[in-house]
Order: C-alpha cells, then sequence, then structure tokens
C-alpha cells in the first residue's frame, strides 16, 4: 500500500512540475477578459495648483513624481515632487531651457542608482539629466547624453552608469545594449514579420509595436505595452527571453504604408482605438493601464482609460481593475499598496485607488 502512495505521490508531482514548466515556458499568451476576475476601484481625488499639465508619474520610495507636458508654461518647471507620507508639494526641479544643467523636455522618468537622486530623460536634448532631492535647486547636477550613433533609441534607462538599454526606431532587434561610448554590446529579439505584408520596413514594425516602456526597480524586468494593439510584451534581462500577451482584441489595427521607398511610414486612422496607456511593474506584479478610446472618443468625453490589466511576471493575466475615473499613468505604491493616476479631467489632480488584497 505505502508504494503505491508513494507511486501516486510520484506521479502528482510529475504532472504538477511538468503543468508549472510548461506555463514557464510560453512566450506567447493569449488574453481573454472573461477569463479573469473583475474588481471594482473607486478613488479619490488630490489636487496641487502647481500642477498645470501632467503628462507622467512616477514613484521612488515615498516620493512621487509628475512631469509636465512639454507645451505647459515655459516659465513652469517641468518635475513636480510630491510627498506621498503627508500629501504636501516637495519642490520642483527642471529649469527648462537649453542652457547647461536645464532641460527642454521631461519625457520620461529614471531612478538611477542613489536614493537621493533621479533622472529624466529628454526626447528633445537626447540626454539624462541627474538631480538632487536634496538641494533646492531646479537645475541638474549631472547630463548623460546619448551617443550620437544611437541617436534613434527614443525609449531608453540606464542598466549601469556607463550603459544603457532602449528601444531604437529602425534597428533589426527590439531592445538594443550600448554604453556612453557608443560601442553597441548586444542586441535582443527580432521584430515579427506581419503576414502579408513583407513591405514593412524595421521602422515600419517600431511604428506598429510603439507604446510605454518601463522595467522594475532592479531592471531584470522590461515591459513594452503597445498604443495601437492589443500587445504587452516582458523582457527578462536575465535569460533574455521574450513573452507576449496578445489579446483581448488578436486583430492588427487597419494601416496604410506611405511614402516613397526607403521612408516610408504607417499610417494608422485615428479611429482606431488607443490601447495600452501606461505600464508598471513591481515586485512579482505588471500593472497595464489600458484605454480602448479612440482620438475623437477622447476629445468628446475626457475619458482616456479606466482599466488596469494586472499580470505577473510570465505574463499571466490575473485581474482586471475597473476604475471610477479616467486616469493617464499609473504609479504603483507597494508600501501602502496604493495606486496613484494622473487625472483626465478639466483641473487634473492626483487619483488615489487602494489595491485590492485579493491582488497580492
Amino acid at each position: 500500500m505505502r508504494i503505491y502512495i508513494v507511486l501516486i505521490l510520484f506521479i502528482m508531482g510529475c504532472s504538477s512540475y511538468s503543468n508549472n514548466q510548461e506555463k514557464s515556458l510560453k512566450t506567447q499568451i493569449i488574453f481573454k477578459e472573461n477569463q479573469v476576475q473583475s474588481i471594482n476601484l473607486n478613488s479619490k481625488k488630490i489636487e496641487f495648483e502647481k500642477i498645470i499639465n501632467p503628462e507622467k508619474i512616477a514613484l521612488k520610495g515615498s516620493k512621487l513624481f509628475i512631469l509636465e507636458n512639454i507645451r505647459t508654461n515655459v516659465e513652469a518647471p517641468f518635475i513636480h515632487i510630491i510627498e506621498t507620507r503627508n500629501w504636501s508639494y516637495f519642490k520642483s526641479k527642471g529649469k527648462v531651457g537649453f542652457g547647461p544643467m536645464e532641460i527642454s523636455s521631461a519625457s520620461f522618468f529614471e531612478p538611477g542608482f542613489s536614493d537621493s537622486t533621479f533622472f529624466t530623460y529628454s526626447s528633445r536634448d537626447k540626454a539624462l539629466s541627474e538631480f538632487s532631492l536634496n538641494d533646492t535647486s531646479l537645475l541638474a547636477i549631472r547630463q548623460i547624453k546619448q551617443p550620437d550613433n544611437f541617436f534613434s533609441v527614443v525609449n531608453l534607462y540606464l542598466l549601469a552608469e556607463d550603459r544603457f538599454i532602449g528601444i531604437s526606431v529602425n534597428d533589426e532587434n527590439k531592445l538594443i545594449e550600448f554604453n556612453t561610448s557608443g560601442e553597441r554590446i548586444s542586441g535582443y529579439g527580432n521584430w515579427e514579420p506581419v503576414t502579408g505584408h513583407s513591405e514593412l520596413s524595421n521602422f515600419n514594425l517600431f511604428e506598429l509595436n510603439s507604446g510605454w516602456f518601463k522595467t522594475n526597480d532592479s531592471k531584470d524586468v522590461f515591459v513594452k505595452a503597445s498604443i495601437k494593439r492589443d500587445k504587452l510584451e516582458i523582457f527578462n534581462y536575465n535569460d533574455q527571453s521574450f513573452i507576449s500577451v496578445l489579446g483581448p482584441d488578436l486583430e492588427l489595427p487597419p494601416f496604410q504604408v506611405r511614402g516613397p521607398v526607403g521612408n516610408r511610414s504607417l499610417d494608422v486612422p485615428i479611429s482606431n482605438p488607443y490601447r495600452y496607456r501606461d505600464v508598471a511593474i513591481i515586485d512579482k506584479k505588471i500593472f497595464a493601464l489600458y484605454g480602448g478610446i479612440s482620438e475623437s472618443q477622447y476629445r468628446e468625453s475626457g475619458e482616456l482609460a479606466r482599466k488596469i490589466y494586472v499580470f505577473d511576471l510570465q505574463g499571466n493575466p490575473e485581474f482586471i481593475l475597473k476604475l471610477d475615473r479616467s486616469i493617464k499613468g499609473i504609479a504603483i505604491d507597494n508600501i501602502q499598496k496604493k495606486i496613484y493616476g494622473i487625472t483626465t479631467d478639466l483641473n487634473p489632480g492626483i487619483a488615489i485607488f487602494d489595491i485590492p488584497k485579493e491582488v497580492y
């Protein structure tokens, strides 16, 4: 009898291992909304007079960083820092301009490697600017220029003080790694061809899959969430693997390729709904803000995104969080178990949602 029990347990263990192994080896996952639990979330809103036209949001420690749109009043700084422990305005950073240690835009946030500093990247300056949290100056304390021969990289993060990883608009690889001296270190992943569209260049494939590019604190997981199609890509830097999450809509957006040979661009109609609007990675979870709303609908209603899809790091969908208000941009507070977002109403502020216990 004991032999039979041991044998049964062994078979069950092998079956469990096989299922877990199969789950971990998936490189493509089809996501359907009706397969996961939905949870409704309510929020409260906080406004700050100094925040005028917020565009991006990020969190480092207890500090919330709000990046202003480039079309904001040129006299106002680009970066606002909020202390979330008491919801007070901490300070401003980012003097607007093209002079030494000034910035002409704040395209995205890079946490850096020190508790007392942070970076923002300017797509106009092609530079990362480092700011101190300990001084009162609007100016950066250091700037790292993007090497000229990697000018085509539009989204990048620091892997180390002298190494970048990012997305190029015309490279055969989805991600490229290079150093501050302009030397290419490696390329990761190739663009998948589109059936029936052999004319698409690397640039066209970049356009089709463009979107939000984020990483976690340890910079070993990178996620790209597409704005034109329902596609989420997860890159594990340690084993250099990619996982694609497709859906809920599996169809490609309608598009035409226009322009002369060698300089063709993708034309996606304005009626195509915007899909993912931001993404954040924390611990073992991916929070992906989803819209499904077109430009014309947004202009009429002010609604941009009211869903957050929650995935594990292997791309398996876990929850749909349905929000009581529209937001753009999300940041996840793993300590206070909160979601922060920028509201899309006439007086934009910060929406605060509690993360349900089920999610953790």
